[in-house]
């Protein structure tokens, strides 16, 4: 016995032979410290696409606003998995509340600031991209339309060439005048007068089109230098200034061809037309050159009283990318979205749901007599509720009370089963 007990003092007195394992973290701490480095880190990155920093103080503030929102997650989330739940199966459901929704709040706040910030670079070259095609679509459609000044063209070369055959007629056969010596006089040269007018209307209006349209066709060169930018290698706020810089010409060139327009010469020539035209001694001349130039008049109102095709109004150039532009290409980037929702805030919601019934479930099964309080009899009908009766599982009359032991199926407690 002596022996015994010295061999035992003696196992007391040795060295350790190694040293006593330390207490391992839980696998719900483990998971909130991972699942917070995990978010942080995207978030950083997020912000730093959403801000851009440039010089040491923006860095500074990205790597303060990365520390604050980590330590934020750890500290909301291990409080509400540890102390809210506790508190909330204790008897106190405003701490559960209030730690759902702040679980609910910061989670938002993060998937929303973390797919923001990782997807605004392709969201940002997304919307110059289509900014870029509905440019091109509005200035083909601006090509390929005619103005009706534009379709007036035909008209007034054809009253010069009128006005020229009346002339000549004149002066052959005196078509205008009745007489029948012909010759040069006041009637033709007045009627050549307005044809050498009406070639150079016409004249004018050729050259208004002609400039409007190598106006709309400077925009050919120009779109298809946006699209060459665009496709290039390189961030798409790099490309910014050098678009915007094609935007403003293509609009300087739509803007050409809309005030290039001779819709203004065409209705003043129609009014010049519509005006009685008097040769002095000519009466009958008068009437019969006035009533051809006002029949012209009413060609070039009818020409000009065509619907013209409608322009659309050139879309401004997109500003630079916010968070909330970003989330209208939500589809776009759905990936990116259920990885930010599912790692900032479903899974945190899951392992406080988790963790607050387990801890519910562990209370119960420690009491079971943890029930709910009776309900206060307001109106006094507690004699009309209805009792239950419990029987033992082996008693017949707790499933056939309403049956005779002859009729009543017998229970083999030997064979375990019903014979």
């Amino acid at each position: 016995m002596n022996a015994h007990v010295r061999e035992h003092d003696i196992d007391q007195q040795r060295p350790p032979l190694r040293r006593m394992p330390r207490e391992r973290a839980s696998i719900h701490s483990r998971l909130l410290a991972g699942t917070a480095i995990v978010s942080s880190t995207l978030l950083g990155f997020a912000l730093v696409d959403l801000f851009e920093p440039q010089t040491l103080a923006d860095w500074c503030k990205v790597g303060v606003m990365t520390m604050g929102a980590g330590l934020s997650s750890i500290g909301v989330n291990r409080l509400a998995v540890r102390t809210a739940t506790s508190l909330t199966v204790k008897g106190y459901p405003l701490a559960g509340a209030g730690a759902l929704a702040t679980v609910a709040f910061l989670g938002g706040s993060f998937a929303v600031v973390t797919y923001a910030g990782l997807t605004r670079p392709d969201v940002e070259a997304l919307r110059l991209e289509d900014h870029g095609a509905v440019l091109s679509r509005i200035a083909g459609d601006n090509a390929r339309s005619v103005s009706p000044a534009a379709q007036a063209v035909p008209i007034v070369r054809g009253v010069a060439s009128d006005l020229s055959t009346k002339a000549a007629c004149e002066k052959k056969e005196s078509c205008l005048s009745g007489r029948a010596s012909g010759g040069r006089g006041p009637v033709s040269r007045a009627v050549e007068a307005l044809a050498e007018r009406g070639a150079t209307v016409a004249a004018q209006l050729e050259g208004m089109t002609r400039g409007g349209e190598g106006q709309a066709a400077l925009a050919v060169p120009l779109l298809a230098r946006y699209q060459t930018i665009l496709s290039e290698a390189g961030s798409a706020r790099l490309k910014r200034p050098a678009l915007q810089k094609i935007d403003a010409e293509v609009r300087a060139a739509m803007a050409g061809r809309a005030i290039a327009d001779p819709s203004a010469l065409v209705a003043a020539y129609a009014a010049e037309l519509e005006r009685p035209f008097v040769i002095a001694g000519q009466p009958e001349a008068s009437r019969i050159v006035t009533a051809h130039l006002q029949s012209h008049a009413a060609a070039l109102k009818r020409a000009l009283a065509m619907p013209s095709p409608k322009e659309a109004a050139l879309p401004l150039f997109p500003k630079p990318a916010g968070v909330s532009d970003t989330l209208a290409y939500a589809g776009h980037f759905w990936p990116v979205a259920a990885i930010a929702i599912v790692i900032d805030l479903l899974f945190p919601l899951l392992l406080l749901l988790c963790v607050l019934c387990a801890k519910r479930w562990g209370l119960y099964q420690r009491d079971p007599s943890d029930i709910p309080p009776p309900e206060r009899d307001e109106f006094g009908l507690g004699e009309v509720r209805p009792r239950l009766d419990v029987r033992p599982a082996d008693d017949p009359d707790g499933y056939f009370p309403g049956l005779s032991p002859r009729a009543r199926p017998l229970l083999d407690h030997d064979q375990g089963g019903w014979r």
